[in-house]
């Protein structure tokens, strides 16, 4: 036989299995309604209508319940949590104060502290749904702009030109390679312009560039 139910709605499911169970292999033992023990059990159609609107209807409102009281937002929109603890809400007994008190509560910290000095009295759980999603919506573009914002407000060093701050000719100067230094003696080039008719301690570029 199975176990006698002690009331408890968690466990209507698996005494319900093992009634039938024992039906099943033992259909003869319960063939007249007499066999069947007291008349609230005779019928067991009845009887099965009976006990599941009341044990495991609980039983399935106590899970809802439980799940309702531990979902939380974390790190997820506030659109895909309010869409879960609909879903969840839709199969508790709960009023609407209840589901609104079980909401806020899971909501993330941010947008709790500035719903504190919100009045949420006399609202429907849409309604604060709702006034969250906006919440959450100004949040996202104030985050937007500030972003925005410090892009353009990081300082940019000033284009520099390292040709404009050193001579043309310091680089020339400064580059020149051994063949070029012999050829410049050799042809009595100036050693620092490169050009005839003078020499460095006298070279115009160099007295221009003093």
């Amino acid at each position: 036989p199975p176990d006698r139910f002690d009331g408890n709605p968690t466990k209507c499911r698996g005494f319900l299995a093992q009634c039938a169970q024992v039906f099943r292999l033992h259909p003869v033992a319960f063939f007249s309604p007499q066999d069947r023990g007291a008349p609230e059990v005779q019928d067991y159609d009845l009887f099965l209508e009976k006990f599941k609107g009341f044990f495991c209807h609980f039983a399935a409102g106590q899970d809802s319940a439980y799940r309702l009281s531990s979902i939380r937002q974390g790190c997820r929109s506030a659109q895909d949590y309010a869409i879960d603890f609909q879903v969840a809400a839709a199969e508790t007994p709960w009023d609407n104060e209840v589901l609104i008190f079980f909401f806020l509560q899971g909501l993330c910290e941010e947008i709790k502290d500035h719903l504190v000095t919100m009045p949420q009295s006399g609202r429907t759980l849409e309604e604060v749904i709702s006034q969250v999603l906006e919440l959450e919506f100004r949040f996202l573009q104030r985050n937007r702009e500030r972003s925005q914002t410090q892009i353009q407000e990081v300082p940019r060093p000033p284009p520099t030109n390292t040709l404009d701050s050193e001579q043309p000719m310091e680089i020339a100067h400064a580059r020149l390679t051994l063949e070029e230094r012999e050829r410049r003696r050799r042809e009595g080039c100036c050693m620092y312009c490169g050009k005839l008719g003078h020499f460095k301690a006298d070279c115009p570029a160099l007295c221009s560039s003093l």
